[in-house]
C-alpha cells in the first residue's frame, strides 16, 4: 500500500520467475535437491534429516573434524541454495549499479554532508520544491547527534564482545562497520526508490565463516550486530523520507525513532521471556510440531545458517556448492553490462538513424525503440532482482499475490483515477490496518493465551485445511520428491566430505 506499483510488479515478476528455475533444479535434482523439502530454510544431513549440530561440536562449542568426518556435512534445500546464490549476484550487482548510475547524487550528499558539518550549512542546501521549503521552518539535527549514537553503539558493541564469553575478538566490529557502511549506500538509495531494501544477512553469514570457521558462536554473534547494522540504517532513511513528505519535524523523528529502538529492546526481551514461560510448555518451542505453531520461522533460518558458514564454514560451503562464488563475479558482469547498455543503447540508435532510410527507421521506432525504451525506463534491474530473494523459509506466492493485487488497487488505480482521495486516506488507512493487526494480536494473545479463552480450540475447515495436504507435510519438513538410494545417504561420499578449515 505504501511502495510504488512498478517496484512491486517488478518484484513479483521476478519471484513468479524465480519459483520457476527453483521447480525445474528441483525436479532435475540439483544439488541433491530431490531428497530435501523444496522450499525449506533448514539444513540436513546426507538422511535428509535436520541437521543435528551437536554431532559435530566438542565440549568447547568448536568443530571436532574426527565427529564431522563421520557424521558429515550440511545441506540447502534448493530454495534456499537458489535464494543464497541469488544474493551474491544481488549485492554485487547492486554495488555496481547504484554507484555508477548515482555516483552524482551520492557523491554530492557526502561532499555537503562534509560541507554541511564544517560550515554549519542547511541541508536543505540547493533544494527549493515545495516539501523542502514547508520543512526549512523546523530545526534541523545537527551531525554531532548521529556522531553521538554511532560512538555509543560502537563502543557498547566492543564492550559486550570483550566483557562476555562470545569467542569474537573485538576487531571484528571494524569490519562489521566499514563493510555495512558501503553496503548502506545502495541499500538507502535502492528504499528511496522503491521503499524496499537490501536484504544483507547473507553477507553477514559468509564473512564471519571466512573469519572464524568452525565456531558457530562468533558467526551468530557478527550475523546480528551486521544485520542490525543495515536494518536500523535503513529503517531510520525510510522514516526521515515519509516524515519529509509528511512535514514532521527531523528532531521529532530522531526523538521517535532512537527511544523506540531503546524501548524496544526491553519490549523484545520480556515477549522473549514470556513466550519461554507460556509456549514451551512441551519443551517444544521452535520445532515444527509446536502446538500454538510458535515455530520460529527466522530463527530457524539464522540456526540453518550459524550450521552452513559459521561450523561448516564458508571454503567448504563453497566446495560443496562451488556455483556459489561465482555469482558474486556474475552479478559484477551483469551490473556492468547493464550500465554499458543503458549509455550505448542510444548512440546505436543515433547511429542508426544516420545510416538507414527514413521510412523503416520510423517503423523501427515506432514498433520496436519505443516500446522498448518505455518499458526500460520503468525497470529498475536492482529493484527487480530483490523479488529473486523471496523464497526461502517455506515462504510462497500466496501473500506475494494477494499483495500485487492491493497494490495494484491502491498504488495504480486510485492514485491515477481518485487522486485526491488516495493522498488523503491511502496511508492514513495503511497506518490503520497495521495499529489494527497489532491490537488484534495483543487481544488474541491476552485473551486466548493468558485470560479465559486459554488452551480453547477452534475447530473448523479454515484452520484444518492447512494441515491436510503435503505443504504441512513440507513445512514439518517431511516432504521430498525422492527416497534415499540404496546405500542410505545422498550427496558426498566420506572421503569426498570438504575439510578447509
Amino acid at each position: 500500500m505504501t511502495a510504488p506499483f512498478f517496484a512491486q510488479l517488478q518484484q513479483y515478476v521476478m519471484r513468479v520467475i524465480s519459483g520457476i528455475i527453483i521447480l525445474i533444479m528441483y525436479y532435475k535434482n540439483a544439488f541433491w535437491a530431490a531428497f530435501m523439502p523444496i522450499n525449506s530454510n533448514a539444513a540436513f544431513d546426507n538422511t535428509g534429516s535436520a541437521y543435528n549440530i551437536s554431532m559435530v561440536l566438542n565440549d568447547n562449542q568448536r568443530l571436532d573434524v574426527d565427529k564431522y568426518q563421520e557424521y558429515g556435512p550440511p545441506y540447502y534445500a534448493i530454495a534456499n541454495l537458489f535464494v543464497t546464490g541469488a544474493n551474491f549476484i544481488y549485492y554485487t550487482f547492486s554495488i555496481v549499479y547504484v554507484f555508477t548510475k548515482y555516483w552524482r547524487p551520492i557523491k554530492k550528499a557526502f561532499v555537503g554532508m562534509v560541507v554541511n558539518t564544517v560550515k554549519r550549512r542547511s541541508v536543505y542546501t540547493g533544494f527549493t520544491d515545495g516539501h523542502t521549503r514547508m520543512m526549512r521552518k523546523y530545526r534541523e539535527v545537527p551531525e554531532w547527534w548521529y556522531g553521538c549514537v554511532f560512538a555509543f553503539g560502537f563502543i557498547v558493541s566492543i564492550i559486550s564482545l570483550t566483557a562476555w564469553p562470545t569467542q569474537t575478538p573485538w576487531w571484528s566490529i571494524l569490519g562489521v562497520t566499514a563493510i555495512g557502511a558501503l553496503l548502506t549506500i545502495p541499500w538507502v538509495v535502492i528504499e528511496s526508490i522503491a521503499s524496499t531494501g537490501i536484504q544483507l544477512n547473507v553477507i553477514w553469514q559468509v564473512l564471519p565463516g571466512v573469519w572464524f570457521p568452525g565456531q558457530p558462536l562468533p558467526q551468530l554473534i557478527i550475523l546480528m550486530l551486521g544485520a542490525a547494522f543495515e536494518q536500523m540504517a535503513g529503517s531510520f532513511s525510510g522514516d526521515l523520507k515519509y516524515a519529509h513528505y509528511a512535514g514532521i519535524p527531523p528532531r521529532a523523528v530522531f526523538r521517535g525513532h532512537v527511544s523506540s529502538v531503546v524501548v524496544n529492546c526491553f519490549i523484545y526481551c520480556a515477549i522473549l521471556e514470556l513466550l519461554m514461560l507460556y509456549a514451551n510448555e512441551d519443551s517444544s518451542f521452535c520445532t515444527w510440531d509446536n502446538r500454538q505453531y510458535m515455530v520460529c520461522a527466522y530463527a530457524h533460518s539464522i540456526w540453518s545458517s550459524t550450521i552452513l558458514f559459521g561450523t561448516f564454514g564458508t571454503n567448504n560451503m563453497f566446495k560443496l556448492y562451488p556455483v556459489l562464488p561465482w555469482c558474486f563475479l556474475i552479478g559484477a558482469l551483469l551490473g556492468v553490462a547493464w550500465i554499458v547498455s543503458e549509455r550505448t543503447l542510444p548512440l546505436l540508435r543515433a547511429r542508426l538513424q544516420r545510416r538507414v532510410e527514413p521510412e523503416p527507421f520510423a517503423r523501427f521506432d515506432r514498433y520496436f525503440w519505443v516500446p522498448a525504451s518505455s518499458v526500460m525506463a520503468c525497470l529498475n534491474p536492482a529493484i527487480a532482482l530483490s523479488g529473486a530473494l523471496s523464497w526461502a523459509g517455506n515462504n510462497n506466492l500466496t501473500y506475494a499475490t494477494l499483495g500485487i493485487y492491493i497494490a495494484w488497487f491502491f498504488q495504480f488505480y486510485l492514485k491515477r483515477r481518485y487522486t485526491a482521495w488516495w493522498g488523503k486516506y491511502a496511508y492514513l488507512i495503511f497506518a490503520g490496518l497495521s495499529v489494527g493487526v497489532a491490537v488484534s494480536g495483543l487481544v488474541v494473545t491476552l485473551v486466548f493465551s493468558f485470560g479465559a479463552g486459554q488452551g480453547y480450540q477452534f475447530a473448523w475447515w479454515g484452520n484444518e485445511v492447512p494441515r491436510a495436504g503435503v505443504d504441512f507435510q513440507l513445512y514439518n519438513n517431511n516432504a521430498s520428491l525422492k527416497a534415499l538410494p540404496e546405500e542410505g545417504y545422498f550427496g558426498l561420499r566420506p572421503e569426498q566430505y570438504p575439510l578447509d578449515w
